[in-house]
């Protein structure tokens, strides 16, 4: 009998850390209650790429969003490249993640052209500008920004929305003639169909976790290389 009990008591005993077991698992696979739904609508103050003229940034297309701990680490696994919508008036685009309460971030954000390849985006503390570029053209608009959200945004909610204005982080640089200029160039036998420039003293790197230069960025000359003139209206 004694031996039935201790069996009986046994196996009671192993109910009960299994039922425990199961309550953990169930609080891992169903965490609700500890999560909140961040959404997060990104756009410029006009919209990414609203008009038609030179610089206005109609050819950003996508959207790298990264989420960082209070450490300043990235967690991958929240990494996100999202899509602008081309169709809607002003141009947005959105990203949508989990966040755990009790935690702090950054959500970091940077817009460009995805067959552009101007930007290496590997590293959002090191977004490296590439070389091999031509004069001339529209793919190297860029608009970034960040948003911290602290532990207390978090708490008691089960949602969160946020709008963020992203701004460009580089200097634009325009070279015009105006329509009086261009047509004494061609009277006097002047007809420019090309050009390019080599800029000095710019970085080749740049932190849009903290909108700054990155820390490993190279000063070095660049050149842009020979390419059609656009004859789209520049405005300044």
């Amino acid at each position: 009998m004694k031996t039935k009990n201790l069996f009986l008591s046994m196996l009671a005993v192993a109910g009960v850390l299994f039922s425990t077991s199961c309550s953990k698992e169930e609080i891992v696979s169903n965490p609700s209650s500890e999560f909140v739904n961040a959404t997060f609508t990104l756009g410029t103050a006009n919209g990414i790429g609203t008009r038609a003229e030179i610089g206005m940034g109609l050819k950003a297309d996508v959207v790298e969003c990264a989420v960082f701990d209070a450490a300043g680490e990235e967690m991958e696994n929240l990494r996100q490249t999202v899509n602008v919508d081309m169709n809607s008036t002003p141009r947005t685009a959105q990203y949508s993640v989990r966040l755990a309460k009790g935690q702090n971030y950054r959500v970091v954000f940077f817009a460009y052209t995805s067959n552009s390849n101007a930007y290496n985006v590997e590293n959002m503390k090191s977004i490296k500008i590439l070389p091999n570029q031509s004069s001339n053209i529209e793919n190297r608009d860029a608009f970034t920004n960040y948003i911290d959200i602290k532990a207390e945004d978090l708490t008691n909610k089960s949602n969160l929305e946020n709008t963020v204005i992203l701004k460009r982080p580089f200097a634009q640089l325009n070279l015009g003639v105006d329509a009086t200029e261009l047509a004494d160039a061609a009277n006097a036998g002047v007809v420019i169909n090309q050009s390019k420039i080599t800029v000095t003293n710019v970085y080749n790197a740049f932190n849009a976790f903290d909108n700054d230069v990155a820390d490993d960025a190279v000063s070095a000359p660049m050149t842009f290389a020979m390419n059609a003139v656009p004859t789209e209206k520049l405005v300044v």
